[in-house]
Protein backbone atom coordinates (compact mmCIF):
# COMPACT_ATOMS: atom_id res chain seq x y z
CA UNK A 1 0.00 0.00 0.00
CA UNK A 2 2.90 2.32 0.64
CA UNK A 3 4.48 1.60 -2.78
CA UNK A 4 7.71 0.43 -1.20
CA UNK A 5 7.22 -2.91 -2.94
CA UNK A 6 7.55 -1.31 -6.37
CA UNK A 7 11.31 -1.36 -6.11
CA UNK A 8 13.02 -4.21 -7.91
CA UNK A 9 13.16 -7.18 -5.60
CA UNK A 10 14.21 -10.75 -5.96
CA UNK A 11 11.05 -12.72 -6.78
CA UNK A 12 11.64 -15.11 -3.89
CA UNK A 13 12.50 -12.48 -1.27
CA UNK A 14 8.98 -12.27 0.18
CA UNK A 15 8.59 -16.05 0.61
CA UNK A 16 12.14 -16.88 1.71
CA UNK A 17 11.97 -14.48 4.64
CA UNK A 18 8.97 -16.23 6.17
CA UNK A 19 9.51 -18.14 9.40
CA UNK A 20 6.46 -20.41 9.40
CA UNK A 21 6.76 -24.17 9.06
CA UNK A 22 4.32 -26.43 7.30
CA UNK A 23 3.91 -30.18 6.98
CA UNK A 24 4.71 -30.91 3.36
CA UNK A 25 3.17 -31.27 0.86
CA UNK A 26 0.29 -28.86 1.45
CA UNK A 27 -2.65 -28.05 -0.79
CA UNK A 28 -4.40 -24.71 -0.48
CA UNK A 29 -7.25 -23.04 -2.34
CA UNK A 30 -6.56 -19.61 -3.78
CA UNK A 31 -9.63 -17.49 -4.48
CA UNK A 32 -9.48 -14.79 -7.12
CA UNK A 33 -11.76 -13.17 -9.64
CA UNK A 34 -12.00 -13.75 -13.36
CA UNK A 35 -10.09 -10.79 -14.71
CA UNK A 36 -7.35 -11.07 -17.32
CA UNK A 37 -4.53 -9.44 -15.30
CA UNK A 38 -4.90 -12.07 -12.57
CA UNK A 39 -3.94 -14.98 -14.83
CA UNK A 40 -0.20 -14.28 -14.93
CA UNK A 41 -0.10 -13.20 -11.28
CA UNK A 42 -1.84 -16.36 -10.08
CA UNK A 43 0.52 -18.50 -12.17
CA UNK A 44 3.50 -16.73 -10.57
CA UNK A 45 2.06 -17.33 -7.09
CA UNK A 46 1.55 -21.02 -7.88
CA UNK A 47 5.15 -21.34 -9.09
CA UNK A 48 6.57 -19.57 -6.03
CA UNK A 49 4.58 -21.72 -3.62
CA UNK A 50 5.36 -24.94 -5.52
CA UNK A 51 9.02 -24.37 -4.61
CA UNK A 52 7.89 -24.57 -0.96
CA UNK A 53 5.89 -27.75 -1.73
CA UNK A 54 2.58 -25.92 -1.47
CA UNK A 55 0.13 -26.87 -4.20
CA UNK A 56 -2.52 -24.35 -5.18
CA UNK A 57 -6.01 -25.03 -6.44
CA UNK A 58 -7.38 -21.86 -8.03
CA UNK A 59 -11.01 -20.88 -7.59
CA UNK A 60 -11.90 -18.19 -10.15
CA UNK A 61 -15.18 -16.43 -9.53
CA UNK A 62 -16.88 -13.42 -11.12
CA UNK A 63 -15.55 -10.17 -9.67
CA UNK A 64 -18.93 -9.17 -8.21
CA UNK A 65 -19.22 -12.42 -6.21
CA UNK A 66 -15.74 -12.61 -4.64
CA UNK A 67 -16.97 -11.83 -1.10
CA UNK A 68 -19.58 -14.59 -1.34
CA UNK A 69 -16.84 -17.23 -1.74
CA UNK A 70 -14.43 -16.15 1.01
CA UNK A 71 -15.17 -19.15 3.23
CA UNK A 72 -13.98 -21.53 0.48
CA UNK A 73 -10.46 -20.10 0.35
CA UNK A 74 -7.21 -20.45 2.22
CA UNK A 75 -5.65 -17.58 0.26
CA UNK A 76 -7.20 -14.68 -1.59
CA UNK A 77 -5.57 -12.85 -4.46
CA UNK A 78 -7.17 -9.50 -5.03
CA UNK A 79 -6.25 -5.98 -5.92
CA UNK A 80 -7.89 -2.66 -5.51
CA UNK A 81 -7.80 0.75 -7.10
CA UNK A 82 -6.81 3.15 -4.39
CA UNK A 83 -6.69 6.87 -3.90
CA UNK A 84 -3.30 8.61 -3.92
CA UNK A 85 -4.07 9.98 -0.45
CA UNK A 86 -2.35 7.78 2.14
CA UNK A 87 -5.31 7.94 4.55
CA UNK A 88 -7.83 7.11 1.82
CA UNK A 89 -5.61 4.29 0.61
CA UNK A 90 -5.78 2.51 3.95
CA UNK A 91 -9.47 3.25 4.37
CA UNK A 92 -10.30 1.84 0.93
CA UNK A 93 -8.26 -1.33 1.31
CA UNK A 94 -8.98 -2.16 4.93
CA UNK A 95 -12.29 -0.59 5.89
CA UNK A 96 -14.53 -0.23 2.84
CA UNK A 97 -17.66 -2.36 2.76
CA UNK A 98 -16.59 -4.29 -0.35
CA UNK A 99 -13.07 -5.08 0.89
CA UNK A 100 -12.61 -8.82 1.49
CA UNK A 101 -10.09 -7.91 4.17
CA UNK A 102 -12.88 -6.42 6.27
CA UNK A 103 -14.67 -9.78 6.38
CA UNK A 104 -11.62 -11.94 7.02
CA UNK A 105 -9.43 -10.15 9.51
CA UNK A 106 -10.04 -11.44 13.02
CA UNK A 107 -9.02 -8.32 14.96
CA UNK A 108 -11.04 -5.82 12.94
CA UNK A 109 -12.30 -3.78 15.95
CA UNK A 110 -8.72 -3.22 17.17
CA UNK A 111 -7.52 -2.41 13.67
CA UNK A 112 -10.33 0.11 13.19
CA UNK A 113 -9.36 1.85 16.45
CA UNK A 114 -5.71 2.02 15.36
CA UNK A 115 -6.62 3.33 11.92
CA UNK A 116 -9.05 5.97 13.15
CA UNK A 117 -6.50 7.10 15.76
CA UNK A 118 -3.85 7.45 13.06
CA UNK A 119 -6.27 9.39 10.82
CA UNK A 120 -6.70 11.96 13.62
CA UNK A 121 -2.99 12.72 13.98
CA UNK A 122 -2.21 16.33 13.06
CA UNK A 123 0.91 16.01 10.97
CA UNK A 124 1.25 14.08 7.74
CA UNK A 125 4.56 12.68 8.98
CA UNK A 126 2.94 11.27 12.13
CA UNK A 127 0.05 9.77 10.15
CA UNK A 128 2.46 8.20 7.69
CA UNK A 129 4.57 6.67 10.48
CA UNK A 130 1.49 5.30 12.24
CA UNK A 131 0.12 3.80 9.01
CA UNK A 132 3.49 2.26 8.16
CA UNK A 133 3.51 0.60 11.58
CA UNK A 134 -0.01 -0.74 11.04
CA UNK A 135 0.95 -2.10 7.62
CA UNK A 136 4.09 -3.74 9.01
CA UNK A 137 2.08 -5.37 11.82
CA UNK A 138 -0.42 -6.79 9.33
CA UNK A 139 2.40 -8.20 7.20
CA UNK A 140 4.05 -9.78 10.26
CA UNK A 141 0.70 -11.33 11.23
CA UNK A 142 0.46 -12.72 7.67
CA UNK A 143 -2.88 -10.96 7.35
CA UNK A 144 -1.82 -9.83 3.89
CA UNK A 145 1.24 -9.80 1.70
CA UNK A 146 1.59 -6.93 -0.75
CA UNK A 147 3.04 -8.35 -3.94
CA UNK A 148 3.25 -5.25 -6.12
CA UNK A 149 1.62 -1.94 -6.88
CA UNK A 150 1.37 0.09 -10.02
CA UNK A 151 0.49 3.68 -10.67
CA UNK A 152 -1.88 4.58 -13.46
CA UNK A 153 -2.74 8.06 -14.58
CA UNK A 154 -5.82 8.60 -16.67
CA UNK A 155 -5.65 10.57 -19.87
CA UNK A 156 -8.78 12.67 -20.17
CA UNK A 157 -10.13 13.81 -23.51
CA UNK A 158 -10.19 17.59 -23.82
CA UNK A 159 -13.99 17.58 -24.26
CA UNK A 160 -14.28 16.42 -20.65
CA UNK A 161 -12.00 19.04 -19.12
CA UNK A 162 -13.62 20.69 -16.12
CA UNK A 163 -15.74 17.63 -15.29
CA UNK A 164 -15.32 16.13 -11.80
CA UNK A 165 -13.51 12.83 -11.47
CA UNK A 166 -13.65 10.40 -8.60
CA UNK A 167 -10.61 9.30 -6.62
CA UNK A 168 -10.12 6.35 -8.98
CA UNK A 169 -10.14 8.49 -12.12
CA UNK A 170 -13.70 7.72 -13.16
CA UNK A 171 -16.03 10.44 -14.31
CA UNK A 172 -18.58 11.48 -11.72
CA UNK A 173 -21.65 10.45 -13.74
CA UNK A 174 -24.15 12.02 -11.34
CA UNK A 175 -22.79 15.47 -12.32
CA UNK A 176 -22.11 14.74 -16.00
CA UNK A 177 -24.38 16.15 -18.70
CA UNK A 178 -24.05 17.11 -22.33
CA UNK A 179 -25.20 20.35 -23.97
Amino acid sequence: MLNKHQEHQDDNEQLEGSSFSLRRPVQLTLLTYQLEPNTADVQWIKEQLAVKEIQIEVLNVPFETLNQHLSKADLIYTGTTINPSLTNRFYTFLLSEDSPFRYLYQNMPDLEKQLYSSFELNSRKQRSAALQQIEQSLIEEAAFLPIYSTYLRGVIHQDFMGVEYGSTGMLSFDKLFYL
